[in-house]
């Protein structure tokens, strides 16, 4: 794949968007490259280290990846945690606490969350207890020291290539319900080699996200609540039906402190989880656009341009006034893929391909006969039972 210039644009800002998660670059690259007078450029993810230097050398150049292992492809590219480099290369995503910067390459790395984390005073949300450790270390002794009871999730710091983990654990964590658990999974992860993995106590609760962008301290986003998980019926998992609404209170009260304490700047998706007493538990960080990132481009809020304005792009005015109605995202590929044909739901598979990403305004019309001719072929494989002669 070509570096492809979508406006022929000679200003001293231009923009990158990183090939990698379809879900994600399709919509992002082919809303921005209408709404910014900049010149937007779409680079393949193999070709990334050799060009974006090269586009760097012509203007500031910006870049929004679309899977966390292209950060950290990149991070050699990148000089000063929290966007600057020699290069002029900017990578939105960044930290500072005190006197030290994290960039998007490290705040991608669960270990660097939960150091950074274990030194905040926070008032508004819980810090689960947690550790990060090797396998060997892993033991039921290192949980009752650092204060983790079961069950325990343990998922690892960040992916390798192969996204190994994953094949073994589609729900993306390992959860040891008792000292016997924890000993199968280490068993079961010892092939995978020499890793780093983070223990956290198990929350019992309802995820919920806040994405949007933070810039100056002022936090603009929403909150994706989980409709359907999958796989079905296990912790952890990926949303695959989410709904986007304004945050409560509470959830934007947690997010503003976690911005305030760390000094966010970029295009985040903050993870937690709502408790039934109403606690919000922190969970996560990403750094960098995520899975149901299209929702921010809806015309309920322009939140992705106006951080970009912020930054000193020049972007095309708003038509009209944005909305406050919630936005549903939904993915039924990743529905079918993540679960098993005995734990299928079709009301929920027809539920979330209603609100599939794919069939959007962001997807020509042939692409999106095509997913649905794809997607069809695959529910009638897991829906439909061979029946006995």
């Amino acid at each position: 794949m070509r570096t492809y210039l979508s406006n022929p644009a000679g200003a001293t800002r231009q923009l990158a968007i990183v090939t990698g998660t379809d879900d994600i670059w399709v919509p992002l690259y082919r809303f921005l490259s209408r709404q910014l007078r900049n010149t937007v450029h779409l680079v393949d993810e193999r070709e990334s280290a050799q060009l974006l230097p090269a586009l760097a050398r012509q203007a500031e150049t910006w870049v929004l990846v679309s899977h966390e292992r292209t950060l950290y492809a990149l991070s050699e590219l990148i000089g000063e945690p929290g966007g600057g480099g020699g290069a002029g290369i900017r990578l939105p995503g960044s930290a500072r606490l005190e006197d030290r910067a994290y960039g998007a390459p490290e705040l991608s790395n669960k270990a660097v969350w939960a150091e950074l984390l274990s030194r905040l005073n926070c008032s508004r949300f819980r810090l689960a207890a947690t550790t990060a450790c090797s396998l060997e270390s892993m033991t039921p002794a290192l949980l009752s020291q650092r204060g983790i009871g079961y069950p325990a999730v343990i998922k690892p710091t960040d992916k390798d290539p192969q996204d190994s983990f994953t094949s073994l654990y589609r729900g993306k964590v390992a959860v040891a319900e008792n000292a016997a658990g924890l000993e199968r999974i280490r068993a079961l992860l010892a092939p995978l080699g020499a890793r780093t993995y983070i223990v956290q106590e198990f929350i019992e609760g309802a995820p919920v996200s806040w994405g949007g962008c933070i810039a100056h301290g002022v936090c603009q986003g929403f909150a994706f609540e989980t409709i359907v998980k999958s796989p079905h019926g296990q912790r952890g998992g990926t949303s695959t039906l989410v709904r986007m609404v304004r945050p409560d209170p509470a959830l934007q009260a947690a997010t503003e402190e976690l911005a305030g304490l760390c000094r966010l700047d970029g295009l985040f998706e903050i993870e937690f989880i709502r408790s039934g007493s109403g606690l919000v538990h922190f969970y996560e960080v990403n750094p960098r656009p995520w899975l149901q990132v299209s929702t921010l481009l809806q015309p309920s809020g322009s939140v992705l341009k106006g951080y970009l304005a912020a930054k000193g792009f020049d972007v095309v005015p708003e038509r009209g006034g944005g909305g406050g109605r919630s936005v549903m995202w939904g993915s039924a590929s990743r529905y079918l893929h993540l679960t098993t044909p005995g734990d299928a739901s079709l009301a929920s598979f027809l539920r979330t391909l209603r609100h599939d990403a794919r069939l959007g305004s962001a997807y020509t019309l042939e692409e999106r006969l095509q997913y649905l001719a794809d997607v069809s072929r695959k529910a009638l494989a897991t829906f439909t039972r061979p029946t006995a002669d």
